[in-house]
This record gives C-alpha cells, structure tokens and sequence, in this order.
C-alpha cells in the first residue's frame, strides 16, 4: 500500500498520458481505416477489371494489328461499342480499355472514349507512362492494382489479362481507371480522420473536464484559505487566554480555589482550540491539494505533541512516558497533520483517562510501518464500539459522561493515517485502553 503511494503519479501526468493515448488510439484507428479502406478499393478495381475480361471473349481480339488501320474494320467497331457500353455500367471508372505489348511498349487497343474526345487514344498509340503493374499483366503477370500519375491524372487502375485458352498467353489486358483525387480521396480521407476526431473530442473532454476540475478545486481552495484566517483570528485570543492562565497558574499567591478555576479557563481554552484545529483540518482533508511528503523523525513528532500537554497531564496528577525512540527511525509524512494526529491522542488519553495514572507511547516495528501506540488507564470502550467511534461527531456513552467534546477528533485521526496510507486500530480491555497507528517507514 505505501509503495503504491509513493510512487503514485500526479493527476496533471495520468491526465496528459491518458490523452497521448486517446490520441495515439486515434491516430492508429486512422490509420487502420485508411489501409483497410485502400484495400478494400484496390480489391474493387481489380475485381471490376476481371469481371470486363470475362465479358469480352479473347476471340474479339483476334485479327486486330493494333494500329490505326483497326478502326476501319467491323471487328474493332464492335469491340468498342463494347467498351463505351461497360464505361457506362461501371460508371465510377473514368476510363476502360485494353491494351498490348509490342518490343516492350504498351499500347492501346481499344478504349471506352467516344473518337471525338480530347481523351480518346485510337488503336496503336503507345502509352510511355505505363507502371509495373501493367507492364506486368501485359507479359504474362497476373491481375494487378496501382494507384499511380499520369498526363491524365492521378488513378487508381486495376489491371487483368484477356487470356486466350489455347495458348495461355494474354492477347490483351484489360484497364479501369477511377479518379483517385476525385472520387476516392475525399471519402477516403472523411472515414479515416473519423478515429482521429472522436479521440480529439474524447481528449477535448477530458481536458474540460480537468480544467473544470482544477476550478472547482480554486473555489475550495478559496474558501479554506477564507476558513484558515477565520480560524487564526478565533486562535488568536483563545492562545493568549491560555497563555495568562497558564502564567498565573504559577503564582504562589493565589488561594486553592482560584488556581483550581484558572485550570478549568487554562482547559477548557486549550479544548476550544483543539476543536478549531480539528475543523479546520478535517475541511482541508475533504478539499485537499497534493501534499509532498518527507521523511520524519518519529522521536521529534511525539516530542512535538506532547510538549503541549504536560500541564493537562500535571492538572489530573497523570505522568506521559515516551519509550526510547532510534534516532534514525523515520516515517513518510506530512509534519503538520501528523502533529495533529498525534495531539488527538493525547488529548483524549488525558481527558479520559484515570487521574493519577500513566499515559504511555511506544513505538514498534511491523514490517514496513511502524507502529506508534498510545494508551491510557481508565473505562474500557466497548468491543461494539471500536470501530465506530472513528466515525465523525460518534462519541461513546462512557465518553460524554467524562469530558465534553465534538466526536471529531478520532475521526481526523483515522483521516490523516489513511492519507499517509497507514492505519489506526484501537485495543480496550482489562482497564487498559491502547490506541495504535501505523505509518510507513522512511
């Protein structure tokens, strides 16, 4: 559990990450999209384009020379008539037409454009822009695609060998040209960002929803900075209130009675401020910014809390003995709400705790926490009640027939040794009650 904590990232880096994957998930959704769809079209062109081979007989080649002569013959006629008529029913090719091979140069054979076209290729005209896909088909090669430029344009073909059953050689391939910019690109590239868009909106929200975070937070923020100068102009009087109690205290000359009632001002002084602390603490841990932790000496925290309350102790005849510490014994945490923490302890082991008796503190190893415990002398808390006692404003019957309180204090406890990823556990019996909190070592 400490280790988890420790190396936990800041939301600031989970969030930013998370969005470089969104976007990356995205960008390879594109990507995907645009392949598959690319295949899918290049395997529709090569299909077309054999599906024109096997409506056209290799016979209506045969006789043909290839040259402008052809024109004039009925055979050449009809296969044109032929193909304008499949440039009509394959009507997202912009050209169809079947070409040659003579010493190696292509060369049309026959073409779907009307003679008086500007792109009308009469029988015999070489094309010298031929790619390898057709030059490929032309001598042999199987069925082919390519998305390649010309004069014409730019055009995804798709390439098939009219192949003559007797001899097994091609007398023609036939060609089907889609207008790559014009027909294909533009839907091509309108389904492939579809990924990359949903990710960017996904991502957008995300940062919103960071963004709107971070102002909720400077809205809470606000206010415990509004509740902390409140609390200091509350802590003010009550700490000079004490401090004079504590002063005359002191002074021989006042009579039992007096200095018995300037106790009661110097405690109940001290328990106000204790319940200003705890709320203001308990309103910073519901609206908490990343605190950083340090490594702690355990020895300097338990002295730091219980300086504070050796004149309680001494107004009950109750003795604090803190057991030995290590110098180099040290947990993660924040100084300030362990401070606290701890305080909470003592005070209640005092306030409830036997007159006359001792209040020890102890510190143990468990593995990878140690184990700070704090116990009192006096009535048992019941076995029901151990563990609903951490909840806020819970106080126990024995506890209100002792001393006046809020019910905060064990709640604050349990809050800020969650935070420091430990835990706290309380043990009553045989008059000895025994409070132990366990934090990670340093």
């Amino acid at each position: 559990m400490f280790e988890i904590r420790r190396f936990r990232l800041p939301l600031r880096v989970v969030l930013w990450a998370l969005i470089a994957l969104v976007l990356c998930i995205g960008c390879a959704g594109s990507y995907y999209v645009y392949r598959s769809l690319s295949a899918a079209a290049m395997d529709t062109v090569v299909n077309e384009a054999r599906s024109i081979g096997t409506a056209i007989s290799p016979s209506a080649f045969y006789g043909l020379s290839g040259t402008a002569s052809d024109i004039e013959t009925p055979q050449y006629r009809l296969l044109k008539e032929k193909f304008m008529a499949l440039r009509a029913v394959h009507h997202e090719a912009r050209f169809v037409y079947a070409m040659g091979i003579r010493e190696g140069v292509p060369y049309f054979i026959v073409d779907s454009e009307s003679p008086d076209s500007e792109d009308y290729s009469p029988p015999g005209e070489t094309y010298s822009e031929a790619s390898d896909a057709l030059v490929s088909a032309l001598t042999g090669g199987p069925s082919g695609y390519e998305i390649a430029a010309d004069s014409w344009g730019v055009w995804l073909s798709g390439f098939a060998p009219v192949i003559d059953p007797e001899s097994g050689r091609a007398v023609a391939v036939i060609g089907l040209d889609i207008d790559w910019r014009e027909q294909f690109l533009p839907s091509l590239i309108a389904y492939s960002v579809l990924p990359i868009t949903i990710s960017g909106i996904v991502a957008l929200g995300l940062l919103m929803a960071y963004m709107l975070r971070l102002r909720e937070e400077e809205r809470l923020y606000a206010r415990v900075e509004s509740l902390s100068i409140a609390s200091h102009e509350i802590r003010t009087p009550l700490t000079g209130i004490a401090w004079a109690a504590e002063s005359l205290m002191h002074e021989s000359s006042l009579s039992s009675g007096a200095r018995g009632r300037i106790v009661e001002i110097y405690a109940s002084t001290q328990e106000a401020l204790e319940r200003v602390e705890n709320l203001l603490m308990l309103n910073v841990l519901a609206h908490k910014r990343q605190v950083p932790f340090t490594p702690l000496s355990v020895s300097e925290l338990l002295g730091h809390a219980t300086s504070g309350f050796t004149l309680a102790a001494n107004a009950r005849s109750m003795r604090l003995s803190t057991s030995p510490v290590a110098a180099n014994t040290r947990v993660m945490g924040d100084v300030s709400r362990l401070k606290l923490l701890f305080s909470n302890l003592i005070s209640n082991a005092i306030k409830y705790g036997a007159p006359e008796t001792e209040i020890t503190i102890s510190t143990t190893e468990e593995g990878t926490m140690h184990a700070i415990t704090v116990s009192n002398h006096g009535a048992e808390i019941p076995q029901s009640e151990t563990e609903t006692i951490f909840d806020g404003y819970h106080r126990t019957e024995e506890a209100q027939a002792v001393a006046a309180g809020t019910g905060l204090g064990l709640h604050l406890v349990r809050q800020i040794a969650t935070l420091h990823g430990g835990a706290v556990t309380v043990q009553s019996q045989n008059g000895i009650t025994a409070f132990t909190v366990q934090l990670p070592k340093a």
